[in-house]
This record gives C-alpha cells, structure tokens and sequence, in this order.
C-alpha cells in the first residue's frame, strides 16, 4: 500500500474535493490524509482501509488507471530530482567549486554530492 496516497489524491482531484472535504467524507483527519498523500509522516494505509476509501470516492471505475498514476508519480519525482540536481552541479560550477570544495561546505560526503547531481538521489532541506 505503499503507492495509496497517490491513487487517494487522483481520485480527491477527480472528484473535486479538497482534502478537508475528503478526510470528512472517509472519516480520517485532515493531517493523515495529507501524510498519505505526500508520503510523508507516520501515516499508513491497509488494504482494507484503502478499499474502503476507493469505494467512499467512486475510484472503481478508474482502476484500470491506477497503474499509470503511481508510474506518473514516479517519473515526474525522478524528473525533479534530475532537474534540481543539475541546477545544483551548474551553481557548483558557476562558482568554481570542486566537490571537495562542496564536501568541504556542506559536510555531505562527495558520493552523496555526486547522487544529488545526478538525480539519484532527491534534493533535502
């Protein structure tokens, strides 16, 4: 059920309802639902519970999307990863920088640097 708060906020935005109106219409707070949503927090989800919501929000007959929202999700994170690192690696550049010089500013190891840069690794405050 890793993947339930992208397939929840699909459906909250197909049915037009803000989060406070969907976390009134499945019982839960406002707070869980948007943990689950932005997979942040301790928020979990079981299968039942997930049924149960799909159902609240007439997602049945979008099953067959599901697959391609939580594929979506990935890519468009993948993608900002991507784009955010390469900002990064250009002000690092810009300024002269070497990775050590980085390492040296950040207190992050060179191969964290380096995955940030490259995407595979997603951008932190």
């Amino acid at each position: 059920m890793h993947n339930a708060g992208v397939i929840i906020q699909h459906l909250r935005n197909l049915a037009g309802l803000s989060v406070r109106e969907t976390a009134k219409k499945i019982n839960r707070s406002v707070g869980w639902l948007s943990e689950l949503e932005n997979s942040c927090g301790t928020a979990r989800i079981t299968e039942e519970e997930f049924n149960r919501i799909v159902g609240l929000l007439d997602g049945s007959k979008h099953k067959a999307m599901f697959k391609t929202w939580v594929a979506n999700a990935k890519n468009r994170q993948r993608i900002e990863n991507t784009f955010d690192g390469a900002v990064l690696k250009f002000i690092r550049i810009k300024k002269g920088f070497t990775l050590e010089k980085a390492r040296e500013l950040t207190k992050l190891s060179i191969g964290y640097i380096s995955k940030i840069e490259t995407g595979l690794k997603p951008v932190t405050l």
